[in-house]
């Protein structure tokens, strides 16, 4: 919870405690796991070079341990953190890693939205308009959850607000900070506002 709400320092200190123990027990999982939240923590507080790093290190952590679930998700946040360096090749990779392996292959609705709008978001930055629409209303289509649809929304948004087509930026963004604040999800609203 302290890492949705910005306490980055009760995560920080949380996050070492745990790894600590881990490490003493052997325990893999709870590394990789630990790794996971420190990848999404370093996106939060603008350590990205960090963030993909523990990305790449909860998964050499989870490989092993059957964790499909957790590795999904931590491909997507080390893409999270490629993106924000402009690494959007290596970004595409990993997305493309998780939606196949984990969200075709497995069948998980909540990983096939998300890499579908994460995939979006990356040919959206990069000016490739038809892609991304193409993957950011797929994930709206199949979305799982108003969070999956909320940032689906926020980043078809901006790529109609890209292209040119203004009036329905508007309205995507504006139903995108009015979702993210149903939610609470404070830092997710201030990406759209």
């Amino acid at each position: 919870i302290d890492a949705h709400i910005g306490d980055a320092a009760s995560v920080e200190r949380f996050a070492a405690r745990a790894m600590e123990e881990a490490e003493r027990a052997g325990d893999d999982t709870t590394i990789g796991k630990v790794r996971y939240v420190l990848s999404r923590e370093g996106f939060w507080s603008g350590r990205y070079a960090e963030g993909a790093e523990h990305g790449r290190a909860t998964v050499a952590a989870l490989e092993a341990t059957g964790e499909w679930w957790w590795l999904g998700h931590a491909l997507l946040w080390e893409a999270i953190n490629h993106i924000s360096l402009g690494a959007f090749g290596a970004a595409l990779g990993v997305v493309e890693q998780s939606r196949g392996e984990f969200g075709r292959e497995r069948q998980d609705p909540r990983l096939q939205g998300y890499t579908a709008w994460m995939s979006g978001r990356i040919h959206a930055l990069r000016g490739d308009w038809d892609a991304a629409i193409a993957d950011l209303t797929e994930s709206l289509e199949s979305s799982p959850d108003l969070l999956n649809s909320s940032y689906a929304m926020g980043w078809l948004g901006f790529t109609h607000r890209e292209k040119g087509d203004h009036a329905r930026a508007i309205s995507l963004l504006e139903q995108t900070v009015g979702s993210l604040t149903e939610c609470r999800y404070r830092r997710g609203a201030r990406l759209y506002a």
